[in-house]
């Protein structure tokens, strides 16, 4: 039987977000955060499909899902994006992907002045893991994966996931 959403946020991807929020300046363990964050959103279709069908209705696919997902939510398109990309090595298909490739959107780095997202930025900006979307704007990998896991657990509370 596989797991529910739930339970996937709790044994996996829950701990990898905690692990990186220990070890921020870890690429590793960002990439493991990043990607079980985005596979919550597949376990949350399949779940869907059985229990909430009128919430995936005309959706053919978790890619679709992602999609309408990303649409409602910024930070979950650019952590998506960022997904693919450690997934695929260079993102190719999407031309509105706002990352281009792991290796160039996903670094460590420090934060200059000014340029993290309010509240993103590590106190006194020590190396941490940083991602550059293609038009230069830098996100705190940590900070923006915390956000998406709470925007998908909001929807599985919304939707009633036990």
């Amino acid at each position: 039987m596989p797991m529910s959403p739930r339970e996937f946020f709790k044994e996996i991807a829950r701990p990898n977000l905690e692990e990186l929020d220990a070890h921020f300046d870890d690429r590793r363990r960002a990439f493991n955060a990043v990607t079980s964050v985005d596979a919550l959103a597949a376990h949350l279709f399949e779940w869907c499909l059985v229990n909430c069908p009128a919430e995936v209705n005309g959706l053919k696919d978790d890619i679709e899902y992602r999609e309408h997902l990303a649409r409602r939510n910024p930070d979950f398109r650019l952590l998506r994006d960022m997904a693919k990309a450690v997934k695929h090595v260079k993102v190719r298909r999407s031309s509105n992907s706002l990352v281009g490739s792991a290796g160039a959107a996903i670094d460590v780095a420090s934060f200059g002045w000014g340029e993290a997202r309010r509240g993103e930025a590590r106190w006194d900006s020590p190396p941490q893991v940083v991602a550059t979307t293609k038009d230069g704007d830098k996100h705190a990998v940590d900070a923006l994966a915390k956000r998406v896991a709470q925007f998908l657990e909001q929807e599985m509370n919304r939707l009633g996931v036990p």
